[in-house]
């Protein structure tokens, strides 16, 4: 049986046509599957993974990162505090980020994706959101305490620069100056912009080293011109810690703190060991060695830079507890053994500065032009010899 010519108008002739078209099309050609990114905040650290990367995009720990996949502290109003910071790892198709310090707990966070932070990755997918809120913390929740702030003393220079503040524990880091304010009782106004936004914390994440912005402490610079010195001889101030601040478990201090204080006569001389006044034990003795230095110093740098010698002539740092005392004027060293007698020497680094920053090498508003810029030798010491005499009493 012959069957009948099929016959196509127009328009069934270009939908044959297009249908023979589809299946000549390879199935090679069809489209790829689409990108997929996931979050994964269940634990640290948090994990990006993506999925179905084109040929030819790969991911590496020098990508920006840093710009691309961020994490924020979420406030009780609901505000992005500024990124957390922390460390990338890239391997494979899965970014992990680590928090520099562990997040608080019973506190909500919010972990951001933006794929055109990252080249190669812009086009390939949508930004990507995740809020979680992080374990409540079970053990017991102490108040934080500031121990101790240093320079101790009420009475500073108008052009200190900084201070040494001790905390009962770790405390809550990163955009941290919101919580810091210098007030002028004085005049009964705030200071503006008197801090160094720069955080400097000691190795066990419990002493905060705050600086007064030295660009406006030093006469002549640009900001003490625009702005003004920040300390007014004469003015009485409060440095004050808001409450709000919390420790690392997420506990706020009980109330407020401060520091209260007068600004006095700037200080533009440099330290001056020789002008120092000895006060010494006695041979056989567990007494302290006093040093009057005349004028506070610089507590940390006195801490570190300021050691005794001896007896000579070993040159080995004797052993011992040092403490500033008298309102950081006086260093004394209590040795772990009783004293010998014999001949010693107090080894000061150039580098122990005064509180307005005046080193025993060099004072602080130096011009470096005029010096040529010598580099100082961080090495170099300034001795100070005494002797301890031999006493009936000792072995």
């Amino acid at each position: 049986m012959i069957s009948s010519p099929i016959r196509l108008t127009p328009n069934r002739a270009v939908l044959a046509r297009s249908l023979l078209l589809l299946c000549l099309v390879p199935a090679c050609t069809r489209a790829p599957p689409a990108v997929t990114a996931t979050l994964d905040v269940g634990q640290v650290p948090l994990r990006l993974q993506l999925q179905n990367l084109p040929r030819g995009v790969t991911l590496h720990d020098g990508q920006p990162w840093q710009e691309g996949l961020r994490l924020h502290h979420v406030n009780a109003d609901g505000q992005l505090a500024p990124p957390v910071a922390g460390s990338y790892h890239v391997e494979g198709t899965s970014v992990e980020f680590r928090p520099a310090f562990p997040l608080l707990p019973g506190h909500d966070y919010q972990c951001q994706f933006d794929p055109s932070a990252i080249p190669g990755l812009a086009g390939l997918t949508g930004p990507l959101e995740v809020q979680f809120r992080t374990e409540d913390n079970r053990e017991p929740r102490t108040h934080p305490e500031v121990i101790t702030i240093h320079p101790s003393g009420d009475l500073l220079p108008a052009n200190h620069l900084k201070f040494y503040i001790y905390f009962s524990e770790p405390m809550l880091q990163g955009d941290i100056f919101g919580f810091f304010s210098l007030f002028d009782r004085t005049t009964g106004t705030p200071v503006p912009r008197p801090f160094r936004h720069t955080e400097l914390w000691s190795s066990d994440e419990r002493r905060l080293t705050l600086w007064f912005h030295p660009g406006r402490q030093k006469t002549g610079v640009n900001l003490n011109v625009e702005l003004g010195a920040i300390l007014q001889e004469g003015h009485e101030y409060e440095l004050r810690i808001n409450p709000e601040w919390t420790s690392r478990k997420g506990v706020p201090f009980a109330g407020p703190t401060s520091k209260s204080f007068r600004a006095g006569p700037p200080d533009r001389l440099q330290p001056d060991p020789e002008s120092w006044l000895l006060e010494l034990p006695t041979a056989g003795s567990s007494t302290p060695l006093r040093c009057d230095m005349q004028e506070p110093l610089d507590w940390a740098l006195a801490h570190r830079l300021v050691q005794v010698e001896g007896p000579l002539p070993g040159s080995s740092p004797l052993a011992g507890e040092i403490m500033l005392v008298a309102d950081d004027r006086v260093w004394q060293l209590t040795p772990a053994e009783p004293w010998r007698a014999g001949d010693y020497r107090l080894a000061v680094g150039v580098l122990l500065e005064d509180l307005a920053g005046n080193s025993v090498a060099r004072p602080f508003e130096v011009d470096v032009t005029a010096t040529g810029g010598q580099e100082l030798d961080s090495d170099s010491l300034h001795y100070i010899h005494f002797t301890i005499p031999a006493s009936p009493e000792a072995p």
